[in-house]
């Protein structure tokens, strides 16, 4: 009986593997001519994340995935290029969160939020929490540009 107990305790976790929302949205822009001039339109955050919502899924991380991340690249506009979730191994999500705010310098910063190129990682190690945290991102960098 205490063999199968242990059995069905491994069992069980070897089955609870993190669960994280992937998807990887690139922004659509939009050249609009009028006359002799182009203006480049761009989806707004809130619309690449919705696109993420709709033609995402929920994952299922490999063993040494233990996290879920998210990646947004911005252009020196504060235009939404690039939203990336899915899983990631925890040191790695973690170099890459130490690098978003190196210090005073802001050109030693990869997250930037005064008009430059920016690239910005969270991560966090629940169910989908991906999701939440892509909303706070962008939400964050929103605010930061006012």
């Amino acid at each position: 009986m205490k063999l199968f107990q242990l059995f069905a305790a491994f069992a069980n976790s070897v089955d609870a593997q993190l669960v994280c929302w992937s998807c990887s949205i690139q922004n659509e822009r939009t050249e609009i001519a009028i006359g002799n001039d182009t203006s480049i339109v761009y989806q707004t955050p809130d619309e690449v994340a919705s696109i993420c919502v709709q033609n995402g899924t929920s994952i299922e991380c490999m063993s040494n995935e233990q996290s879920c991340f998210v990646t947004e690249h911005r252009d020196d506009q504060g235009n939404l290029l690039l939203l990336d979730l899915g899983c990631k191994a925890p040191d790695v999500c973690a170099n890459q969160i130490a690098g978003n705010f190196r210090g005073e310098n802001p050109d030693i910063n990869l997250c930037r939020g005064q008009k430059r190129s920016s690239k910005c990682f969270d991560c966090c190690d629940s169910e989908d929490c991906n999701l939440d945290t892509a909303s706070d991102l962008i939400s964050e960098f929103a605010t930061s540009e006012e």
